[in-house]
């Protein structure tokens, strides 16, 4: 994994623990990020997936 990937990763587990800290506390502010940080994360994983699977079609020709 590359630097930026972990600096990513790193910054995006730390807020989800923050916000499941908030959401523990009954804050809703926690659970609205909370989700954010989740869909954003899932957006992120598809369009890498998206990315990635075009890749494997072009090299295969």
């Amino acid at each position: 994994m590359t630097a930026s990937r972990w600096i990513l990763t790193t910054c995006y587990g730390t807020l989800l623990i923050l916000s499941i800290a908030l959401v523990a506390r009954g804050s809703k502010i926690g659970l609205i990020s909370g989700l954010f940080l989740v869909v954003s994360l899932l957006v992120i994983w598809r369009e890498a997936h998206q990315v990635r699977a075009k890749r494997d079609l072009d090299n295969r020709g």
